[in-house]
C-alpha cells in the first residue's frame, strides 16, 4: 500500500481539486455495497481491462446500455493507497469553503446558480447543525469540510483506500471495516452524502470488486446506517445511458429509476430533465443533487416524486416545468 502524506501545496478552492491534479490522481473516491460481489474480489490487483464476458448482460442491461471505453485504474495495481491530511490543510479547506460560502450565496441570491452552488444550495435545505454525516468516497477531505462549515457534529467517511483526515470531528472508516461493523452503525447517521461517488461502485476502479450492480448495492447500504428519517444527498452523472468501462456509469431513462427504487425524491438542484435524452460526451459531466429520504413501506413506495409515478414506472417529465 502506497502512503501518500498530503501537504498544503497550494490554496484550496472548491471543484479545483488542485492536489489529486497534481499528484495524478483521480477525485473523488467512491464506496461500494456491503453484498459479495458477484464477479469476485479484484482485489488482487489491477481492474480488467474489459468487462468480464460473464457479466456483459448484467452490466448492460441483457444490451439495453451501450459500452463505451475509458480505463482507469486508481487502485495503485490492487494494493490500494492511504491517503493522509493534516489538522492545518483540513483548518485551510474549511476557510477555503467559508469563502466558497459567501461566493455561492452571492450566485444564489443572484438567480445565477450552477454546479459550484449546488451543494450549497442542498445544504441551505437540509441542514447539518449537531447532526452525525457519513460520506461515501472521498479522497481528500473538501465535502467533508463543507458539512463542518455547515455545523455537523460528527463526519465519517466510507472509502475502500485507508484515509487518515487529522481533525477532531473527522472519523474515517474502510470500507471492510464498514461491513464488519454494519450492525453497530445502523441508523447511527443523519445525513449522508454521495456525491459523484456510487456511479464508479462495481467497476473495479479504486479496488471495489467486479459487481454490475455494485451501484444498487451501495445505496441500500445507506439505507442501512442511515436513520429512519435520514437523507442522502446524491449526484451521479446523468444523461443518456452508458457503462464507460471502467471510469463510471452514466445513468438515464433505464438505470436512474433502478438506483432511486425505494427512495423519495424530496428536492433536486440544478435539475435538467432535458438532460435525461441530450447526447453529449461522457467526459463532460452533468451531475445534479438529489435530496432522498428513504421509504420504509409499501405505502411510502406510492408516494415518490416526479421520477417516478405511484407505480414505480418511470416519468419523462422534460416537457414539464
Amino acid at each position: 500500500m502506497a502512503v501518500l502524506n498530503i501537504r498544503r501545496g497550494a490554496p484550496y478552492a472548491p471543484h479545483l481539486f488542485l492536489i489529486p491534479i497534481a499528484l495524478g490522481l483521480s477525485w473523488p473516491g467512491t464506496v461500494g455495497g456491503t453484498s459479495p460481489s458477484q464477479g469476485g474480489d479484484n482485489a488482487a490487483g489491477s481492474p480488467p481491462r474489459s468487462i468480464p464476458d460473464a457479466l456483459r448482460d448484467n452490466f448492460t442491461l441483457g444490451g439495453q446500455i451501450p459500452v463505451a471505453r475509458y480505463y482507469v485504474d486508481d487502485s495503485n495495481s490492487g494494493t490500494g493507497t492511504h491517503y493522509q491530511f493534516p489538522r492545518e490543510d483540513v483548518d485551510a479547506m474549511i476557510k477555503a469553503v467559508e469563502r466558497a460560502k459567501t461566493r455561492a450565496q452571492w450566485l444564489i441570491d443572484a438567480r445565477k446558480s450552477d454546479k459550484s452552488t449546488w451543494i450549497f444550495e442542498a445544504l441551505n435545505e437540509h441542514s447539518l447543525a449537531g447532526l452525525r454525516v457519513v460520506v461515501f468516497g472521498s479522497l481528500e477531505p473538501y465535502y467533508e469540510a463543507i458539512c463542518l462549515s455547515f455545523g455537523a457534529a460528527t463526519v465519517t467517511t466510507v472509502e475502500y483506500n485507508k484515509l487518515t483526515f487529522e481533525h477532531p470531528k473527522l472519523e474515517t472508516l474502510t470500507v471492510k471495516a464498514l461491513q464488519e461493523n454494519q450492525f453497530d452503525l445502523e441508523g447511527k447517521f443523519d445525513v449522508a452524502l454521495s456525491i459523484s461517488s456510487f456511479d464508479h461502485d462495481g467497476l473495479g476502479r479504486y479496488g471495489d470488486p467486479i459487481n454490475p450492480n455494485g451501484d444498487l448495492e451501495a445505496m441500500e447500504g445507506v439505507k442501512r446506517i442511515l436513520s429512519p428519517e435520514g437523507v442522502l444527498l446524491l449526484s451521479v452523472p446523468i444523461g443518456p445511458d452508458v457503462l464507460v468501462w471502467n471510469l463510471h456509469r452514466r445513468y438515464g431513462k433505464l438505470r436512474l429509476p433502478q438506483l432511486l427504487q425505494g427512495w423519495e425524491i424530496v428536492s433536486r438542484y440544478g435539475w435538467d430533465p432535458s438532460m435525461l435524452s441530450k447526447q453529449a460526451s461522457f467526459t463532460r459531466s452533468y451531475e445534479p443533487i438529489f435530496a432522498l429520504r428513504p421509504m420504509h413501506s409499501e405505502a411510502d413506495v406510492a408516494c415518490s416524486n416526479t421520477i417516478e409515478d405511484a407505480s414505480c414506472k418511470f416519468v419523462d417529465d422534460s416537457n414539464t416545468n
